[in-house]
């Protein structure tokens, strides 16, 4: 089994943050078991400060509507149902749930 340093975990989370990819695709690319990765994210976000860095992306608002795009996924929603999205995706404490 590999042993990593902390300074290794950190680069693994902050490459994944900017992979666009999910926490156990990433894990697995890395031949790195997602359990242990999951736990490294979630030690390293008890240290931040209540914002979520999102990958980047775009954003286009108008006619009603906005439209994000990251890599081959569009998705398209009325404007009036984007507090109802967010609220799915964070939780109370501004987190990814």
């Amino acid at each position: 089994m590999k042993r990593y340093t902390n300074e290794g975990r950190e680069k693994h989370v902050a490459a994944w943050k900017t992979s666009g990819l999910a926490r156990s695709a990433y894990a697995r690319e890395q031949g790195i078991h997602p359990t242990t990765f999951c736990k490294w994210v979630k030690k390293g976000g008890q240290k931040g400060h209540g914002f979520v860095e999102l990958p980047k992306m775009s954003l286009y608002q108008g006619n009603g509507e906005i439209e994000i795009e990251k890599g081959d996924i569009h998705i398209h929603l009325p404007t009036e149902m984007l507090e109802t999205v967010l609220k799915a995706v964070f939780d109370n404490s501004g987190r990814l749930s």
